[in-house]
């Protein structure tokens, strides 16, 4: 699950706005479908994914990534909704699998994973080695259970963000995950800048410690105002949104920006 690390946040973007609270979990699936819709209705945006992104980047753009993370047994059984409407857009996100078991087992999911890889999905590791002290070998052990389970050689992966925790393995890990990737026949991650960086993250796991719930900002509506050449990613879980087109749940309170 996506969590901030206390005291790093993702940059804002040149034009300051209040971050409304726009809508708490389970989101409505129209929330989606309107952000969808605005990247594909303006030619100033190249949506792609992190394995793509250094191929097709242009100065004169602005790259968007969509990014699925699959943390739970929840995100794994709800992924086709969001699926289903990137591609009816046209667009095609990474989607990235824990392999640790603690949530969910892949072997069990893999009729479904081959039918969107077919579709030209491309599915990565979303790993938790860093929890481990021999965090090496654990990402080699990931990999190999990656492929033995889901018949893909993955070419990219990501951390499961959980905040605080053994964050000394993981920048630890970070540190050396060019090198890391490499022995392990990875092409690309997000968490090293020698491959990518994002000027701005837009991700549906807020959290609200007053209703102890998930959250998403405005600009999940209405998106900021992006700077061209520039790399921006959307990141979503999920098991956070349902396939309702009921009307926004409304704006809760607001947060300086």
């Amino acid at each position: 699950m996506f969590a901030m690390i206390q005291g790093i946040r993702s940059p804002s973007p040149k034009k300051r706005f209040e971050r409304e609270i726009w809508s708490f979990a389970p989101y409505s699936i129209s929330i989606y479908q309107n952000l969808l819709k605005q990247l594909s209705s303006s030619g100033e945006y190249i949506v792609c994914h992190l394995e793509n992104v250094l191929e097709i980047k242009r100065k004169n753009k602005i790259s968007i990534l969509i990014r699925h993370d699959i943390d739970t047994l929840d995100c794994i059984r709800n992924m086709t909704v969001l699926l289903e409407e990137d591609l009816r857009y046209g667009f095609i996100p990474c989607v990235y699998l824990r392999v640790d078991r603690e949530a969910y087992s892949i072997r069990e999911w893999r009729t479904l994973l081959d039918a969107y890889q077919k579709k030209g999905v491309p599915f990565g590791l979303h790993s938790t080695c860093y929890i481990h002290d021999n965090y090496l070998e654990r990402f080699r052990q990931e990999t190999k259970i990656f492929i033995e389970e889901t018949g893909i050689i993955p070419k990219s992966f990501t951390l499961h963000g959980l905040g605080q925790y053994c964050l000394k393995n993981r920048i630890a890990f970070i540190s050396k995950a060019r090198r890391i990737g490499k022995e392990n026949s990875y092409v690309m991650t997000d968490c090293s800048k020698d491959y990518v960086s994002y000027d701005y993250v837009l991700h549906d796991s807020h959290w609200d410690e007053a209703s102890q719930r998930r959250y998403i900002l405005k600009d999940f509506e209405e998106i900021p105002l992006f700077s061209r050449g520039k790399s921006y990613l959307v990141l979503t879980h999920p098991c956070y949104w349902e396939n309702k087109t009921n009307d926004i749940n409304g704006k809760k309170h607001s947060i300086e920006g």
